[in-house]
């Protein structure tokens, strides 16, 4: 972004009635006016555009030099370059009111930096897109330095020959500043082609897209917008529009588009006689590129409402970067434009979808309606600025014009509600919207993602799914924020998603909201991290290449490790592994891609049959062309699969017409009648013919070396014109006197100056075009060119006169008079013959000026001067004064009418004075002076008087403190004031009178040694006998403050520590404390002070100054327990059957650790059971894990394993015999050989009843709702432990 701001509304806020301004625009005092005998023009374009193709078709008949042979004229673009590289001298005329904005500030310097940067600003669009630089002259006389007037917009060519002169540049602009002005600028159009017109442009801005604006229109372009600010321009663009020419600027970039410089072109071809030939590069080192058409379609279908990218396929000898853009072709005002146009690109693919280019979408630019289109496809060679500026290269255009059927079909577009934000490998259903009876069968689409809000879409989503509508994709595994698109304004997610087809290069996509404002996608964490997940997930192999092996991936979910679920399967040539994990309701994962070549299948060739020519058609079939000029005649060969299309050219009479290399394209070579023939080669004797008529080629415009032109009663000037263009058939001219009798006028145009007046020079053009120039000539008198003078600096006395004289030359000046003037002073008088009287003391300008207006003139200074002092007497010669005592001399000048009868005092010898500017004497100290007053009017006059000066005694002395107390070590300088204030020596001397407590300097400062007292005197040294005293006390120096090593401490039990105090300051006299233990039992305190942890608990120390001061310091000290360090844990044995009891033995280190205690857990509670102290019973078979951990802070842990078993069979614990035979079903114990009789008695370890039943000799059944782990069985006497194996 230039520091000028570029952003503006070109014209707006004027009215128009059908007879042109309805009124003037005027803004701080200045007023811009159309011309009056201009068309009805606002910012340079006709308001009155027509309804039919005539204005859009006024450059259309010159076809591209580079077409492809035996291609048809439909598919040719028009030329917009010819390849030559143009240096145009620009001059900036900066109005009077831009110079004094607030921007520039009437600073020069700041109006060559603007002309600087604009000039870079222009170039980087003139020379990339048209080939034209621009050098801004930077020549001061272009700033308009004070108000002149107001200007119209056809004032520019005048003001800047004003300045600098028509031959010091090409094409001119004018730069106003009207503060919140609706109309921004004007410009006649195509005005670069004439000398009177090239400076036709004005501008009430400084923003350089406003004065490149500007510029294109005198380069020939109108408005391309469809309408803006209430106009109707070219209907190329829609709205109002998007390039240089337009009012809309939705770009960072800005540019030309390829139907402005269609304008553009022709009009700077016009203008090449202008400019000199070192500015025209004319043998250009490039080559075209070229547009491969056998790849391009005759058609592109797309769905309504469907976004797509047409692939461009081009090539170029010299370099591979190229420029591409388009435009959409055949517009006008009863067919505008739907589609805008964008900047030129580097990518070859060109896309027709949504834009945005600031808070809103950029017009029509996701509106894709029903209806046939044709587009303007170009490419060009454009180097970077600075490149081409120095091989002097012009860009080079190829065009093609596409045909674009947009049909009643469904339109391809994402349905999914895609959410603004989503998490790191978040999966996704992606749904759009596709026509079946459209797409062809097989049809493929590609899901790809940005993380750079669209620049490029570097992340595959999926390489290739069936265009059926859905698919699944997985959020990349990278993190993508939201960044501010405007000022922290604006913001919008990083992250795009692009839905593409992949069936062929032409391609129909749609991609994710991406609106500037809350568009994109934000890409945030995951609660689900992977490791291990490809980096690169879209692999392409060789057909014979092996699988990679699929990467270890693992994922975790709050730092606990999970096993994502991992797939993979194989489509065709494409192998998807996928890896995800479900948390929360959403899957999270990744995918890897990994695509094989298809194996190459030989294609049979077919033999060809010949199809031989049917028809040709050429177009146009009658045309006229102007001697010069080129015309290209398009031929249509069908049927299209004609073996042999190539045509060979017949010219019937072969003198009119010359063929080119190109196919079908000719060159008029004189005036006349001819018949152009095209006819089949392949046997048919098939042809078609075309009718040309060439026309001379007639004068377009005149120009003169000089339009206003200055003579003198007898000087003579040749006028020459030139006739444009060059090639005209008849350039020859007439010259004619319209009016005025100050000249004569021969044939060939030299004009000689008979008398004073003006006069009319018209030429005109013989050929009969009605082209004219026109000379106005203005003839003047002869002037004087110089005048003398008898003196050119006179001195006089007051009273004296003299007489000036003055000579006019040359002799033969018509007025040689002389007008005398007096310019300054008033020491004299001057009469009107150049009589000079002197007045009084001073000087005086003469001047004798011209009277025949001339302006010339001579001047002479005059001096007067004074008359002198004779003597001078003072009102002392001799003066006695004491110090500080004043006195004023005063002198007196004679005679009493000298002129200046003022003195100068001086201090001739010594400095016991001080003498003022007007005689005051001072009295400084003791000594002598002499005085001198002297005349100041240079008559050397003076007179001295001498002075004595006695000195002034102490009368009295105070002191600054009378009584003082110090501290030992301190010190305190005593000061003595000596009244008056004007004695003349004020020093005194510093006595000891008594005492030894303190040292005493010669300067009064005293030293406090030790306690006592003592007294000091001071006395005046200058006799006078005055003198005072000062009593002084000495006291010790107590403690002030004291600090510890520390006033917070840890400890563990057992630990000690140090405390040391330090005590402030340095030199107290006793710096001894005494240690106490404040509160507290958990520490013991030494007198010296060290601490001694004793327990868990807290204490406060402290230290007190042992000098009486009261002065201490404390520390807070904190004791904690020693913590456990490890646990380690022992088994007798790592197996146990159920029901076994053991116990697990535990050594805590330290042994000295505060907490010895320990939580005891197991991983499977329904294996083990902890009965305490360490001790475990066995539960139920299987493996478990045995935790023991400290209770204290440290929570130290160990773990042991142990395996438990099922035991082989039922063991008596209290008695031995024969024991029943017991069995279990389900929920029910079965016992079985219990003698008939005794009771049966279940209970369980606590020895509660569960059951009882006496045996009748049979079975025992007993259902129990859960069944226990273990039983007691009482049959009789004696009991049995049961052990139950659980399922």
């Amino acid at each position: 972004m230039n520091s000028f701001s570029r952003f503006s509304l070109f014209c707006v806020g004027v009215a128009f009635t059908s007879l042109g301004f309805s009124s003037a625009v005027t803004a701080q005092n200045r007023t811009i006016t159309p011309p009056s005998q201009q068309p009805r023009c606002f910012c340079g374009v006709n308001v009155s555009t027509p309804n039919d193709d005539s204005a859009e078709q006024r450059f259309s008949t010159s076809h591209s030099v580079f077409a492809v042979r035996g291609v048809s004229d439909a598919t040719t673009a028009p030329t917009i370059s010819d390849g030559v590289f143009r240096e145009y001298r620009l001059a900036v005329y900066m109005a009077n009111e831009g110079f004094r904005s607030e921007q520039l500030n009437q600073d020069v310097s700041k109006v060559k930096a603007f002309w600087k940067e604009l000039e870079t600003f222009l170039n980087n669009i003139y020379v990339r897109d048209l080939g034209v630089r621009f050098t801004i002259v930077q020549d001061e006389r272009l700033i308009e330095k004070s108000y002149k007037g107001s200007y119209a917009y056809d004032a520019g060519t005048k003001l800047i020959n004003a300045a600098i002169g028509s031959d010091a540049y090409d094409i001119g602009i004018v730069v106003n500043y009207i503060e919140g002005g609706a109309l921004q600028g004007l410009a006649s159009p195509g005005g670069v082609k004439y000398h009177e017109r090239k400076g036709w442009a004005i501008v009430n801005s400084q923003e350089m897209i406003t004065i490149g604006h500007e510029l294109g229109h005198l380069f020939g372009a109108d408005h391309p917008f469809v309408g803006g600010a209430g106009l109707v321009g070219r209907c190329t663009e829609p709205k109002s529009g998007q390039s240089m020419m337009s009012y809309g600027y939705p770009y960072k970039e800005d540019f030309i588009s390829l139907e402005s410089l269609r304008m553009m072109h022709p009009v700077t071809m016009e203008s090449d006689y202008k400019l000199p030939a070192a500015a025209k590069h004319t043998a250009p080192t490039n080559t075209a590129p070229r547009i491969d058409r056998a790849k391009m379609r005759a058609e592109y279908r797309v769905p309504k409402g469907t976004f797509f990218t047409i692939p461009v396929y081009a090539t170029d000898a010299e370099q591979t970067s190229l420029l591409y853009t388009f435009n959409q072709f055949g517009c006008h005002s009863g067919n505008p434009a739907t589609f805008p146009v964008f900047p030129p690109q580097r990518d070859a693919k060109l896309s027709f979808g949504r834009r945005y280019g600031g808070a809103s979408m950029i017009a029509n630019s996701d509106e894709i309606p029903v209806g046939n289109y044709r587009f303007w496809l170009s490419v060009s060679d454009a180097l970077p600025v600075e490149e081409a500026i120095a091989k002097k290269q012009a860009p080079l255009y190829d065009g093609y014009i596409a045909n674009v059927k947009v049909v009643n079909a469904t339109p391809f577009k994402i349905t999914s509600n895609i959410a603004p934000q989503y998490a790191m490998g978040q999966k996704l259903t992606l749904k759009w919207s596709m026509d079946k009876t459209f797409f062809k069968a097989g049809s493929k689409v590609r899901v790809v993602m940005s993380d750079d809000f669209g620049a490029t879409f570097s992340h595959v989503l999926v390489p290739s799914t069936a265009n059926d509508g859905e698919c699944e994709v997985y959020i990349p595994q990278k993190l993508m924020e939201k960044f501010s698109t405007y000022f922290n304004i604006w913001f919008a997610g990083k992250g795009l998603i692009r839905l593409e087809t992949i069936d062929d290069d032409f391609q129909y996509y749609d991609i994710s909201n991406n609106a500037l404002v809350d568009g994109g996608i934000e890409v945030v964490k995951s609660p689900v991290t992977f490791e291990g997940l490809p980096t690169n997930n879209y692999l392409k192999l060789a057909v014979d290449a092996p699988l990679p092996p699929a990467p270890q991936v693992t994922a975790k979910v709050n730092n606990a490790t999970v096993e994502p679920t991992f797939s993979e399967k194989t489509e065709g040539n494409l192998t998807i592994r996928t890896w995800s994990v479900q948390q929360g309701g959403e899957v999270y994962g990744g995918q890897q891609f990994i695509e094989r070549e298809a194996a190459e299948t030989p294609e049979i060739p077919e033999t060809p049959k010949e199809v031989k020519v049917q028809q040709i058609t050429l177009t146009p079939s009658a045309s006229s062309v102007v001697v010069g000029e080129s015309l290209q005649i398009a031929a249509k060969v069908m049927p299209e699969n004609a073996t042999n299309t190539t045509l060979k050219w017949k010219i019937t009479p072969e003198d009119i017409l010359k063929l080119t290399a190109t196919a079908g394209q000719f060159t008029a070579q004189q005036v006349g009648e001819a018949l152009v023939r095209a006819e089949a080669v392949d046997g048919s004797g098939v042809s078609a013919e075309c009718k040309v008529v060439v026309k001379p080629r007639l004068v377009q415009s005149l120009s003169l070396n000089a339009t206003q032109k200055e003579l003198i009663v007898g000087d003579a000037f040749s006028l020459t014109a030139t006739a444009m263009p060059e090639n005209a058939t008849n350039r020859n001219v007439v010259w004619k006197l319209v009016s005025g009798d100050a000249i004569t006028l021969s044939s060939d145009g030299v004009v000689q100056a008979k008398k004073v007046g003006e006069a009319l020079v018209r030429v005109e053009a013989l050929d009969g075009s009605g082209v004219l120039a026109e000379c106005r000539v203005v003839v003047k008198p002869r002037l004087v060119q110089s005048i003398s003078l008898n003196a050119t600096q006179k001195e006089l006395i007051v009273g004296e006169a003299f007489s000036l004289t003055a000579t006019a030359m040359p002799e033969n000046a018509t007025n040689r008079n002389v007008v005398w003037k007096l310019v300054s002073g008033d020491a004299i008088t001057l009469s009107s013959d150049g009589v000079i009287q002197a007045k009084k003391m001073g000087e005086a300008l003469v001047r004798a000026k011209a009277a025949d207006g001339s302006g010339v003139s001579a001047e002479c200074r005059v001096v007067v001067k004074p008359r002198l002092v004779q003597s001078l007497s003072l009102n002392a010669t001799q003066k006695a004064l004491i110090v500080g005592d004043a006195f004023s001399l005063t002198a007196t000048a004679m005679p009493e009418n000298a002129t200046n009868r003022n003195v100068v005092w001086k201090l001739v010898s010594g400095d016991a004075i001080t003498l003022s500017s007007d005689g005051v004497i001072q009295a400084k100290q003791v000594g002598e002076a002499l005085v001198r007053a002297e005349a100041v009017d240079g008559s050397g006059v003076s007179a001295e008087c001498k002075v004595v000066v006695k000195p002034r005694l102490v009368q009295s002395l105070s002191l600054n403190a009378t009584q003082k107390e110090l501290i030992i070590g301190d010190a305190f300088l005593l000061t003595a004031t000596a009244m008056p204030e004007n004695a003349t020596n004020q020093s005194v001397v510093w006595k000891l009178v008594s005492g030894d407590a303190i040292t005493l300097s010669a300067d009064g400062v005293i030293q406090a040694k030790k306690v006592g007292e003592a007294l000091v005197r001071a006395e005046a040294v200058d006799g006078s006998g005055v003198s005072a005293e000062c009593k002084v006390v000495v006291k010790p120096r107590l403690v002030q403050s004291i600090s510890l090593n520390a006033t917070q401490k840890e400890l563990i039990v057992g630990d000690a520590f140090t405390l040391t105090a330090t005590l402030s300051p340095e030199n107290a006299t006793n710096r001894n404390v005494v240690w106490k233990l404040v509160s507290g039992d958990a520490v013991a305190l030494s007198a010296d002070g060290v601490i001694q942890a004793k327990k868990v608990g807290e204490a406060l120390v402290r230290a007190e100054a042992a000098d009486g001061s009261g002065v201490s310091a404390e520390c807070r000290v904190v004791v904690k327990p020693r913590l456990v360090q490890s646990i380690s844990l022992k088994l007798e044995k790592d197996t146990v059957a159920v029901g076994d009891r053991f116990t697990v033995l535990a050594e805590v280190l330290p042994k000295n650790a505060t907490n010895h205690s320990l939580q005891w857990m197991v991983s499977e509670s329904l294996l083990l059971k902890y009965l305490g102290d360490g001790t475990f019973e066995a539960l139920k078979p299987g493996n478990a894990t045995i935790v023991a951990q400290a209770q204290d802070a440290s929570r130290r842990r160990a773990i042991c394993k142990i395996e438990i078993v099922v035991p082989s069979g039922l063991r008596d614990v209290v008695a031995k015999g024969d024991a029943p035979h017991i069995r279990v079903e389900v929920n029910t114990l079965v016992v079985e050989q219990v003698p008939s009789g005794q009771w049966l008695r279940v209970s369980d370890l606590q020895g509660r009843l569960l059951h009882q039943a006496r045996s009748n000799g049979e079975a025992l059944r007993i259902t129990f709702p859960v069944m226990p782990r273990v039983l007691l069985i009482h049959v009789g006497s004696r009991t049995y432990k049961l052990l139950l194996a659980q399922p």
